[in-house]
């Protein structure tokens, strides 16, 4: 090392060793393997930093992990130009499942949509950065089935099955708020449009509304399975 910082340039099996033990859990064997060779304290400080570095791995895998499977990885015309807020996203379909009895899952995720796509219409970017897809029942956010059970393991929705055709073996998933929502995540005019696309579809059952959505141009000029661009926000029909 102290070649290095005297200008030396390190040859390509050195450089390569340094590269692998950028990972904490590369770094970790190799220290096991040579801290015989340090001082008492200099291990205890090297055992804390690898401690803070595991941690920061955890944390920067998860966060890749949310990006395959949400693309807030991505700043374009499918994520309404934002980068996808897991709060944000998490405070509106709390917000909607508050009600008594709580909402289907079909209406939970078309309202989601249309909570993203009003205020795209009304600001020029969406309010989550939400990535949807369309889906024969309407649109969904990209990957929902996860996102809700995420949300039903930290006991943040409560999720209930409801059959409505035993003989065809049809059930549905019922979700409901186990906590108030925390809008503090949101901007004033983030709760108008949650507030605005919850009045809008209050009376609307969870069929009703996937009608209603079959109806926007977003989804009529999207095939199954494709994202659906903001660029149809303009066409909303509220």
């Amino acid at each position: 090392m102290h070649r290095y910082e005297s200008g030396a340039l390190q040859d390509e099996a050195h450089n390569n060793e340094l590269l692998l033990m950028k990972d904490p859990d590369n770094f970790r064997l190799l220290f096991e393997r040579g801290q015989d060779k340090l001082a008492p304290h200099l291990i205890r400080q090297i055992e804390k930093r690898l401690v803070g570095l595991s941690s920061e791995k955890h944390q920067n895998w998860f966060k890749k992990y949310l990006e395959s499977f949400f693309g807030f990885a991505r700043i374009d015309i499918y994520s309404g130009f934002r980068h996808f807020d897991l709060e944000k996203f998490e405070s509106a379909i709390i917000f909607f499942a508050r009600h008594p009895g709580g909402v289907l899952k079909t209406k939970l995720n078309k309202l989601a949509w249309y909570f993203d796509f009003l205020y795209f219409k009304k600001l020029g970017v969406s309010a989550t950065g939400t990535i949807y897809i369309r889906l024969p029942y309407g649109p969904v956010p990209k990957n929902y089935d996860f996102f809700l059970h995420k949300l039903v393991s930290e006991k943040a929705l409560l999720m209930e099955e409801k059959i409505f055709d035993k003989a065809r073996d049809i059930i549905g998933e019922i979700y409901l708020a186990a906590e108030e929502p925390d809008l503090s995540f949101l901007t004033v005019e983030e709760r108008q449009c949650l507030e605005q696309v919850d009045k809008h579809f209050q009376k609307l059952n969870a069929a009703e509304i996937s009608r209603y959505s079959h109806e926007e141009a977003g989804y009529q000029n999207t095939k199954d399975g494709d994202m659906i661009s903001y660029e149809w926000a303009k066409d909303l029909k509220i």
